[in-house]
């Protein structure tokens, strides 16, 4: 899985990648959103604009504090990350 830190003209400022034993989208996904604002954070930007392809990661951001997918939701504020 990659999490990647793009400008706004596209350029890629920062990127990480980590190894995740499992292919479900339902896990996957939250976990690359989480790794590309823990690295954008990390490098210290402060204002980001998260993109997906996942309607259901996108949902739970939007929809946040209420969980629309509770498994979702745990990955994303659960630990060191708060969105």
């Amino acid at each position: 899985m990659a999490g990647v830190v793009n400008n706004s003209n596209g350029d890629v400022l920062h990127a990480a990648v980590e190894k995740i034993s499992n292919s479900d989208p339902t896990k996957g996904e939250p976990e690359a959103a989480r790794l590309g604002t823990m690295e954008a954070t990390r490098h210290g930007h402060k204002n980001i604009i998260l993109e997906g392809d996942f309607q259901k990661v996108i949902d739970e951001l939007k929809n946040f504090p209420r969980r629309t997918d509770w498994r979702i939701h745990n990955i994303l504020y659960v630990g060191s990350l708060r969105l």
